[in-house]
């Protein structure tokens, strides 16, 4: 008896579709999310900046989105295959998933090759490893689950201990954040403060202009204020305060600001509203006040570079 050929109905191939993207979504993001805790446990010294928070942040908000989302996707096939078995031998769906299959075991051997370049390289670190480890991990759950998926004659649901099994490493995943970059409020609080030390970085390039132009230290940050230029010297984001500046001599001044965390070791996390002068910004919690002595040799009048901001 010839084999009933089934049709690919609109809902079979968006719904594969949904999953299958869904599922390279939740890969990549936590292949992403592995490699910068990585990456963190582990900085290399040649790197200025080992953890990009930025791709932790997107990582994280893409896992509790499409994971939930090829979940339920999977879930609701499997419960209509076991209703109508025919419906899982249609074509799109058998192309996607030997699709998957496919580049799953791509990675996987270019993860081999990646491993022997290293190794000849003399590049094998523990950092390099434990990627390797990471992908051929997330590769090998995915290389399993379909595997499995395809030698059922008739579909079954979502194995539990599967499900509750990446579940959990999902969530694991995501709450380690909160020991890597810390807390959304945390996060604010950092953000606060790189704003700080941006608005302080571009009052001190100002005061250099000035000095540079007048011949002296202004006597109060007011002084810089020029509306051809439109100089406006910044003001504290979160109480709206100004920043406290003096003079200790004729070439030495202080300028302060209050913090709220420790920081100043970089400053990628966001784009702030001036450049950063490449000075050492390194602060604890609290008040804080950065010393700058002008050097008349270096900073020159012939050597004036007018400060703009972004």
């Amino acid at each position: 008896m010839a084999e009933k050929r089934v049709k690919t109905t609109p809902k079979d191939f968006f719904l594969n579709l949904l999953s299958i993207i869904a599922l390279y979504v939740s890969a990549t993001s936590l292949g992403t999310l592995l490699f910068q805790y990585i990456n963190h446990a582990f900085p290399d010294p040649l790197e200025a900046v080992s953890t990009n928070e930025g791709a932790i942040r997107f990582a994280i908000s893409s896992l509790v989105v499409f994971f939930p989302v090829y979940l339920w996707s999977v879930i609701f096939m499997q419960k209509s295959y076991q209703k109508e078995p025919e419906r899982k031998e249609v074509a799109v769906r058998k192309w996607l998933v030997y699709f998957t299959i496919f580049a799953a075991s791509l990675i996987v051997i270019g993860d081999v090759v990646a491993l022997v370049m290293k190794f000849l390289g003399g590049e094998l670190t523990a950092r390099f490893l434990l990627k390797i480890v990471a992908i051929l991990f997330i590769a090998g759950l995915v290389l399993g689950y379909y595997f499995w998926d395809l030698r059922q004659k008739r579909d079954r649901e979502l194995s539990k201990p599967f499900a509750y099994g990446v579940s959990f490493l999902i969530f694991l995943a995501v709450a380690a954040n909160f020991f890597i970059i810390g807390s959304p409020m945390e996060q604010r609080k950092r953000l606060f403060d790189d704003r700080r030390v941006s608005d302080l970085s571009y009052l001190q390039s100002e005061v250099l202009y000035y000095w540079q132009t007048q011949g002296e230290l202004p006597q109060k940050l007011g002084n810089i204020r020029d509306d051809i230029r439109g100089v406006m010297p910044p003001t504290d984001p979160a109480t709206g305060e100004g920043y406290t500046y003096n003079i200790v001599d004729d070439l030495t001044f202080e300028l302060c600001a209050n913090f709220d965390t420790e920081g100043g070791e970089n400053y990628d996390r966001e784009v702030f509203s001036y450049p950063v002068a490449q000075a050492d910004w390194t602060h604890g919690a609290g008040t804080q006040c950065f010393t700058r002595h002008i050097d008349p040799e270096v900073y020159s009048k012939e050597n004036v570079n007018i400060p703009k901001p972004l």
